[in-house]
């Protein structure tokens, strides 16, 4: 999800929103073998950009070697609004 599809709400230090991430794992069987979740706060402040990246990081999980599909996923918490991605990852 673009960051400037993110609803901000304005406040005295610039603008702030909320997220939802969600991260899964899944292996070549198309068993799920991780999921993630967290929150996390989008703040501008003064003159940062709106189409900035939002970069989050999850904890390590360790795999086997083998081929996985990674799904993410953002929700907006105001409009409610959901991103997904899918990638393939080879170890």
């Amino acid at each position: 999800m673009p960051r400037q599809s993110v609803q901000l709400i304005e406040d005295a230090g610039g603008a702030r929103g909320q997220i939802d991430l969600y991260l899964s794992v899944f292996d070549e069987s198309g068993a799920n073998v991780g999921v993630m979740k967290g929150s996390h706060e989008v703040r501008l402040e003064g003159n940062d950009r709106r189409d900035r990246q939002i970069v989050v990081n999850f904890d390590p999980v360790r795999l086997p070697k083998g081929t996985y599909t990674v799904a993410a996923a953002v929700r907006d918490r105001l409009s409610d609004e959901v991103g997904v991605a899918f990638n393939k990852i080879r170890f």
